[in-house]
């Protein structure tokens, strides 16, 4: 009997005058992995013309720890967590192996860019199992259609207005050093958070100002005149804060302006990792200027 009681004792606690048992506590409920789209919805398709699909993220989370991350399709099965394969990272938008993490957040939009390369349509499973053996599927359905394109060959190709140059750039710092490429970056930042590694970015330039804008806005602004008008219709912020562990950067699009121009920048994948100077954090970004 004393056996018994010492047992339903370290079982059952007190909320609020309410016998419960431990299991039932906030917070202790939900343990199972979990993979959440992230601007769209699992239960529609997604429509694109071949190598056109943009950013679609998925959020896996496993509180166990990641153990299996499964991708599958008709043609293909991978486990992210525990291919030799380490090219395949990059391609998920991850910069290390997810085996034991908490949670990733994966782009499949790479992948199908490569692979659905022909008018159909195509599915993507998607399986997580952590540790203790729990487990979470969803699968997405992407169709490819044809594209049809006219080239257009104006009497006066001057009338035509610019379109803005886009170029790639990979910014770093490491601990509190400054931002490289020194003298090429528009971004500098300092960290202000250590669990998420969040930092806050300001222009390189003391005499620039910066905007954030909707992710949406990069394939809206194609010429000067589009980010001029962007820019016009927005208050400047003193500076923005985005979370860099785990990819969280990604899709962040920001404009930054000053005397020198204005620029249009995306940040495509963001990491972090721990060196002898400190924290490094890396930010992969487009910009159109």
């Amino acid at each position: 009997m004393n056996l018994w009681r010492s047992i339903l004792a370290v079982l059952t606690t007190t909320v609020a005058g309410v016998s419960v048992l431990a299991n039932d506590l906030p917070g202790e409920a939900s343990r199972e992995p979990r993979i959440t789209a992230q601007g769209f919805s699992v239960d529609t398709t997604l429509v694109s013309q071949a190598h056109r699909f943009d950013s679609v993220r998925v959020r896996i989370e496993a509180p166990s720890r990641i153990g299996k991350l499964l991708i599958a399709t008709d043609t293909h099965e991978i486990d992210l967590a525990r291919t030799q394969d380490r090219s395949l990272f990059a391609i998920f938008g991850l910069s290390q192996r997810p085996l034991s993490a908490y949670d990733v957040t994966l782009d499949l939009a790479p992948f199908m860019n490569d692979h659905f390369t022909t008018p159909a349509t195509y599915r993507i499973e998607i399986t997580v199992t952590d540790r203790d053996g729990g487990q979470a599927t969803t699968a997405l359905t992407a169709t490819v259609i044809s594209g049809k394109y006219t080239t257009v060959n104006p009497t006066d190709p001057g009338t035509l207005p610019r379109q803005l140059r886009e170029t790639a750039i990979t910014l770093t710092r490491w601990g509190s050093a400054n931002v490289e490429p020194a003298g090429e970056s528009p971004l500098t930042w300092i960290t202000r958070e250590a669990i998420n590694v969040t930092i806050r970015l300001r222009p390189a330039s003391p005499d620039s100002e910066i905007r954030e804008l909707s992710a949406e806005s990069w394939h809206q602004i194609l010429t000067p005149l589009d980010l001029e008008q962007r820019i016009s219709s927005l208050p400047a912020v003193p500076y923005i804060d985005v979370p860099t562990a785990s990819n969280g950067a990604a899709d962040t699009v920001l404009a930054v302006s000053g005397d020198s121009g204005d620029a249009l920048i995306r940040v495509i994948s963001s990491a972090t990792s721990l060196s002898t100077l400190g924290t490094t954090v890396t930010l992969t970004a487009r910009i159109r200027d």
